[in-house]
């Protein structure tokens, strides 16, 4: 019997992560950088022995596998932000919570480029999600839900669930918005992921991210180095997607790819 025959894979709800998860390394000590066997079983393409990621970088989590000689422990396969794939042991990744799905490193100035459609799709989805909120609407959670937000909430805090709650956990939809606005910021959260459908999706906004680091995603030494005259990626700083959309540069032509299940955008010489 081969490796792989022998290796049984947990249950999507018995991983600590799953196939999607945005995670960051912890602890590069975890990673297998000479387990070449697995990283076959994996299909982790970009898979090099004796690499490693670097601490405190950001990857997803491309495949999940229990390790042959030890039942109980969930080995998963990663890819970074600069494309590369290992494979890391559990102790070794911690998820990200992130605020939108968009995700910059402000450090290295590096973005996923496949994520950018959806700066130009998330405003429409963000406007028929909030034409189907109705604040007024009523909705009912479970007694567990808010016990458990009960036992996190200060006494203001508490007196505005009994005043908008009732004993069964009906309420309208607009309370619980409001429950959110003055909750813990450790209990926010909690509340918009239990109830996803109450909450509309954050627009995103870069205006923070421009006051630090410019409207150029790439310093002008990267940029260079790539070969172009200007930043060929840069947050817009008027018209519709102010602050919320991205200029390409028209040195080039651009066309979005598909590859491996992921959207690339691509450069093309004129």
């Amino acid at each position: 019997m081969n490796l792989k025959n022998k290796i049984k894979i947990k249950t999507m709800a018995e991983n600590k992560f799953n196939v999607g998860d945005k995670v960051k390394v912890i602890n590069v000590g975890g990673v297998f950088s000479t387990y070449q066997e697995m990283a076959e079983i994996m299909d982790l393409r970009n898979w090099c022995e004796n690499e490693r990621p670097k601490n405190n970088s950001i990857a997803e989590i491309i495949n999940v596998e229990k390790h042959p000689c030890f039942t109980e422990k969930t080995i998963y396969g990663i890819e970074s932000e600069d494309g590369k794939d290992y494979i890391m042991s559990e102790y070794a990744l911690e998820k990200v919570e992130l605020g939108s799905d968009f995700d910059i490193d402000k450090k290295s100035y590096s973005i996923k480029l496949k994520d950018m459609v959806e700066l130009f799709t998330s405003y429409d989805k963000k406007a028929e999600l909030l034409n189907e909120i109705n604040p007024s609407d009523v909705i009912k959670i479970s007694r567990k839900h808010l016990n458990e937000y009960y036992d996190y909430l200060n006494t203001t805090q508490r007196n505005f669930i009994n005043d908008n709650f009732k004993v069964d956990g009906t309420t309208t939809i607009g309370a619980l918005i409001e429950l959110e606005k003055i909750a813990s910021n450790s209990l926010k959260p909690v509340i918009r992921k239990n109830h996803p459908e109450c909450f509309p999706k954050p627009e995103f906004d870069f205006s923070e991210y421009k006051k630090t680091y410019s409207s150029d995603i790439f310093s002008k030494e990267q940029y260079k180095l790539l070969g172009f005259k200007e930043s060929p990626i840069q947050i817009r700083n008027h018209g519709e997607y102010h602050n919320k959309g991205f200029y390409l540069s028209g040195e080039v032509e651009w066309k979005l790819e598909e590859e491996y299940g992921s959207q690339i955008l691509v450069q093309i010489k004129k």
